[in-house]
């Protein structure tokens, strides 16, 4: 082997080993802090629904008359009809506190699913014993990380369909249905929101569980064959010392 491919063999090596480093330290530090980062983010005022309500009920959307749209100054009908067109800013805000959330999760667990992946012995060698549990993880680790990842796209995805609910709304104003329907939607969200950061809570706290517990399984698996073979010697010898 020259030297290049001896340094790139090299490189590759330490890397490897920051990455079991950073990746234990992973376990041991950032997923605890992450998980008291989610509870302190759920302890925001604006996921009291009390508060919501009092947000919702001084809207222009929660106050809308169809009958009064055509009175007062065309100043005043445009300013009243843009107010009612805007976003909702409480909802807004509370998914400018979880997106960052949602994204250093995805992260979080994509690290540790590489992590793992690369503890995965060659197969041929028989070395199976632990590689079910390696696999388990991986498993659960992208089973969350995806369920991070709709979490997500879904704050992009509710700007859309409230758009679509706006535009319908506005087609026909005078269909009451039509705004309590914009309405509940969004108060679904606020409560949405609160579930899914405690669901990512239990389920951070499920997947470090499961690493911690099969911690031994899943950095050194062993070769049923070896163990066999390792277990014999030692009842062999405790029978000649007897």
């Amino acid at each position: 082997m020259d030297n290049g491919n001896v340094s790139a063999v090299h490189k590759l090596n330490q890397w490897k080993e920051s990455l079991h480093e950073e990746s234990m330290k992973l376990l041991s530090e950032s997923f605890p802090e992450h998980m008291r980062r989610i509870e302190m983010a759920l302890q925001h005022p604006k996921f009291s629904m009390e508060q919501y309500e009092k947000f919702t009920r001084n809207t222009a959307l929660y106050y809308f008359n169809c009958s009064e749209m055509g009175t007062g100054t065309s100043e005043e009908r445009h300013l009243a009809f843009v107010e009612l067109l805007n976003s909702n800013r409480y909802i807004a805000e509370l998914h400018s506190v979880v997106k960052p959330i949602f994204i250093d999760s995805i992260f979080l667990l994509e690290q540790l699913s590489r992590w793992i992946t690369l503890l995965i012995p060659k197969m041929e060698t028989g070395d199976n014993l632990g590689v079910a549990t390696q696999e388990a993880a991986i498993s659960l680790t992208n089973q969350v990380s995806v369920s991070a990842n709709a979490l997500l796209k879904w704050i992009f995805e509710f700007r859309k369909q409230r758009s679509k609910l706006l535009v319908t709304f506005m087609s026909s104003p005078f269909i009451e249905e039509k705004k309590d329907g914009i309405l509940s939607f969004d108060k679904a969200e606020v409560e949405s929101l609160a579930l899914s950061l405690k669901g990512l809570i239990y389920n951070f706290a499920y997947v470090h569980d499961f690493v911690k517990k099969n911690m031994d399984q899943i950095t050194l698996p062993r070769s049923s064959d070896t163990y066999d073979i390792l277990t014999f010697l030692e009842h062999h010898e405790c029978g000649r010392d007897k």
